[in-house]
């Protein structure tokens, strides 16, 4: 993947964790997110893809789980 495309897609994801930081339902700000994304024409589905992993492999990583009974 070429630098640039790397880079953007980081910032990306960066970007959508920090709108999902404190929010109380971070899965719906993601989808909301990668709908923003979908409707810019220079967006691949694939970059929005990587973006879509990444960021929800990093949330599972960080949301609290409920306690198990």
């Amino acid at each position: 993947m070429p630098e640039e495309a790397a880079a953007r897609i980081n910032d990306a994801i960066r970007s959508c964790l920090e709108r999902c930081y404190g929010d109380r339902t971070p899965i719906a700000t993601v989808a909301h997110f990668l709908s923003e994304l979908r409707r810019d024409p220079t967006w691949s589905e694939a970059e929005i893809e990587e973006v879509q992993t990444t960021v929800l492999k990093m949330l599972s990583l960080i949301v609290e789980k409920p306690p198990e009974e």
